[in-house]
């Protein structure tokens, strides 16, 4: 599912109606996050200045580097 949604983020017209319906996204534990859904909310939220995008997160509490997150944004 995960997959369809990033490659769903190349169609504008997805991207449009995901912002319509999501002005605001909020990501806690963005430690956890891994380098698709970093992908798919930086296309949806950060590319869009009247979107926000609210990442709540302690690198010290990463536990998911096992899977590719662990996202090197702290250093």
């Amino acid at each position: 599912m995960l997959e369809q949604v990033a490659a769903g983020v190349r169609n504008p017209a997805f991207v449009e109606g995901l912002r319509a319906s999501f002005r605001v996204a909020l990501i806690d534990e963005f430690q956890d996050t891994d380098g698709l859904q970093w992908h798919i909310f930086r296309e949806v939220f950060l590319a869009d200045p009247s979107a926000r995008l609210i990442l709540i997160g302690d690198p010290k509490q990463a536990i998911y580097g096992f899977r590719g997150a662990d996202l090197k944004v702290y250093t």
